[in-house]
C-alpha cells in the first residue's frame, strides 16, 4: 500500500484515496485506508464510514468498538442512531437496545419502527438458539453461588437474551434473597428502562415482600428526593476538593439504588439525611430538634441498612 502514495501521508491523503477506492467498490482498500486517516486523526467521517464497511462485513463486534469511541455522534442524526442499534443487535446486545431506544425517545422519531426491529431481531434468535438460550437462563438462575464480580458478569450475560426469556429470570431473581440487594435493584432499574408495564414482586431492603408498577416506578435519576439530595449535597460541597466530591456523590447514587424505588416515601427530611451521610466522614453538628425527631432515626437506620448491605458485597 505505501508503493502507491505519491503524496505525504497525512489524513486528508488517506481519506481521499479511502473515498476514491469506496466509490470503485474496493471495500477491503477502502477500509484500510479509512483506518490509516483514523489512527492520524479521529475524525467522525472516518469513525463512520470504518464502522459502514465493518458492518459489510459482518464484524459486528469490532464494528461496535469503533462506533462507541465516538459514540455521542450517533445520537444526532435518526440514520446513524439506527447504525448504532442495529450493531447492538448484531452483537445480540437485545436489552440494552432496548434501554437505549427509550433513553433517546425524545429526540427520534422511529421509535416504533426500531422496536420492531429489535422484536425481529429477538424472534430470529430465539429460533436460531434456543440451546444458547436455555444455557444464559440456567446460569442467571445459579447466580446466587457465585462470586460478587462473576454476578456482575452474569447480569451482563443476561441481557443477550431476548426480551421475554431476560423477564422470566428477573422476575426469579428480584425475589431470590440470597442475591445482593444491590444487584436485585440492577434488575429492577433495568426492566423499568425497558418499558414493562407489568406488577413485580420484590423484597425491600427491610426484607419485606412488596409489589410494585414498573410502569408507575421513575428511573433511579429521576426520584424526586435524589435530585433533592443531590442539589443539597452539591452546595455542602462546593468548599471541597473535586475528588471527595466526586466520591461522595457516588455514594449518594449507591445509597439510592439500594433504597429504589422507595425513597421518595421513606426520606421524610432530605436535608437532614445528606447531613446524616457526610457526618460519616466529616464533623456535622445537629441540633437537638434534629437528634430527637422521627425522621432521624429513620434515616439512621436506613443508612445502617444501606452500610450493611454494601458490606456483604465487599466481603
Amino acid at each position: 500500500m505505501g508503493d502507491r502514495i505519491e503524496f505525504p501521508k497525512n489524513f486528508e491523503g488517506y481519506m481521499k484515496m479511502a473515498q476514491d477506492a469506496e466509490a470503485t467498490g474496493e471495500n477491503e482498500e477502502a477500509l484500510t485506508l479509512y483506518e490509516e486517516a483514523y489512527d492520524l486523526q479521529p475524525d467522525f467521517l472516518a469513525n463512520t464510514k470504518i464502522v459502514k464497511l465493518l458492518m459489510a462485513e459482518g464484524k459486528f463486534q469490532e464494528a461496535l468498538g469503533v462506533c462507541e469511541e465516538m459514540l455521542q455522534g450517533y445520537f444526532e442524526e435518526e440514520e446513524l442512531f439506527m447504525t448504532y442499534i442495529q450493531l447492538l443487535l448484531g452483537n445480540q446486545e437485545f436489552i440494552k437496545s432496548r434501554k437505549m431506544i427509550k433513553k433517546n425517545r425524545s429526540r427520534i422519531k422511529n421509535e416504533e419502527e426500531l422496536l420492531r426491529l429489535v422484536d425481529t431481531s429477538e424472534e430470529q434468535y430465539a429460533m436460531f438458539n434456543p440451546e444458547k438460550i436455555k444455557a444464559y437462563k440456567a446460569e442467571g438462575r445459579e447466580i446466587k453461588v457465585q462470586p460478587f464480580y462473576q454476578q456482575m458478569g452474569t447480569l451482563k450475560l443476561l441481557e443477550k437474551l431476548p426480551k421475554n426469556d431476560y423477564i422470566d429470570v428477573v422476575k426469579e431473581l428480584l425475589v431470590n434473597d440470597e442475591l445482593p440487594l444491590l444487584l436485585r435493584q440492577s434488575l429492577l432499574e433495568s426492566v423499568v428502562a425497558i418499558c414493562i408495564s407489568e406488577e413485580y414482586e420484590i423484597i425491600n431492603i427491610y426484607g419485606e415482600r412488596c409489589v410494585v408498577a414498573i410502569s408507575e416506578i421513575p428511573s433511579p435519576g429521576e426520584q424526586r428526593t435524589y435530585l433533592e439530595a443531590k442539589e443539597v449535597l452539591e452546595k455542602k460541597l462546593e468548599e471541597y476538593e473535586d475528588v471527595f466530591q466526586t466520591q461522595m456523590l457516588e455514594e449518594l447514587r449507591v445509597n439510592f439504588s439500594v433504597m429504589y424505588p422507595f425513597a421518595d416515601t421513606w426520606l421524610t427530611d432530605v436535608s437532614l439525611w445528606v447531613k446524616q451521610l457526610l457526618s460519616n466522614y466529616l464533623e456535622v453538628e445537629f441540633t437537638e430538634e434534629e437528634q430527637n425527631s422521627e425522621a432521624f432515626d429513620k434515616n439512621k437506620e436506613l443508612l445502617e441498612l444501606i452500610q450493611k448491605e454494601l458490606v456483604k458485597i465487599m466481603q
